[in-house]
């Protein structure tokens, strides 16, 4: 109260010496006045009252929780995916898993494409699926064209590979006279690559016989068929392309797996096999023969 009375006062001196007119003073001593019949303390509590509001209205959102730090934010899901794109997707996946267990895609061709397919569930998912569609792309190209470097031109008979009898009769009529457990160890035995490194893809066939495959790589495979009652190889297949120099080898583990240490065998496939030519002669034709 004391502070009002000396403000009037003060305008009744600003009044006196003609600083301010009449009406000018009525106005301001209206204000004043009315100020000073504001009850005690409650302009001081609404003063401190409000620093306390707005620190509330910082800390806590509108549904009264308090506001999470942007930093910690996650990749938010997509929510405007259809159920047929999700079931495509899902379907792309076990195609690229069982593609991969048979031998025909590599698993880290398999693993970046599944990446790259589960980086569109996110929002801003797409640069790594375009970082994935190209990485694929790119392992694939070098599969095609970096397998190797060309076969040898000179390839010729190889020399002091008879060390022994051919191989014994089949202990199996009408099998090749191997099981399947002794097929990698008969395979590797030969110097070189390729080899087989890991275990054989087995899969079950509808019919009497199951089959095989492994993969060397992207650029050759090894499959066949088995009696899966007895183990027994009844069919044997190896296949690699031209612009890998393990190609040429393929003959001589196929050689040590059918007859050990017969040289016949080597001979017969320079003679019939290749027509006493090379591998590099037959690049872009057709050609078939029995050795």
């Amino acid at each position: 109260m004391k502070k009002n009375v000396d403000q009037v006062a003060a305008l009744d001196l600003l009044r006196d010496e003609g600083r301010i007119s009449d009406e000018e003073y009525e106005d301001l001593k209206t204000e004043v006045l009315e100020i000073a019949d504001v009850p005690t303390g409650e302009s001081g509590e609404n003063e401190e009252q409000n620093p306390s509001s707005a620190e509330s209205t910082s800390a806590r959102s509108g549904d009264g929780q308090p506001e999470k730090s942007e930093d910690a934010r996650w990749p938010a899901l997509r929510i405007d995916l259809s159920p047929v794109y999700l079931g495509v997707l899902l379907i792309t996946s076990v195609v690229l898993l069982l593609a991969s267990s048979l031998g025909m895609l590599s698993w880290l061709v398999t693993t970046v494409a599944i990446l790259g397919l589960g980086a569109t569930l996110v929002q801003g998912g797409h640069w790594v699926t375009i970082a994935g569609g190209v990485a694929v792309a790119g392992i694939v190209i070098v599969g095609l064209l970096g397998g190797g470097d060309n076969p040898s031109t000179g390839q010729g008979p190889v020399d002091n590979v008879e060390l022994a009898p051919a191989a014994s009769a089949p202990t199996v009529p009408g099998s090749l006279g191997i099981n399947l457990e002794d097929l990698t160890d008969l395979w590797n035995f030969p110097a070189g690559p390729p080899r087989i490194t890991s275990g054989l893809v087995r899969n079950n066939e509808p019919g009497q016989y199951d089959s095989f495959i492994y993969r060397f790589g992207d650029w050759g495979r090894l499959a066949g068929a088995y009696d899966p009652s007895t183990d027994a190889l009844y069919a044997l297949l190896a296949t690699g392309q031209l612009s890998n120099e393990a190609t040429a080898q393929l003959y001589l583990h196929l050689c040590f797996v059918l007859n050990p240490y017969s040289q016949g065998c080597i001979d017969s496939y320079f003679e019939k096999g290749l027509a006493d030519g090379t591998l590099a002669d037959f690049g872009g034709v057709s050609y078939k023969a029995e050795w």
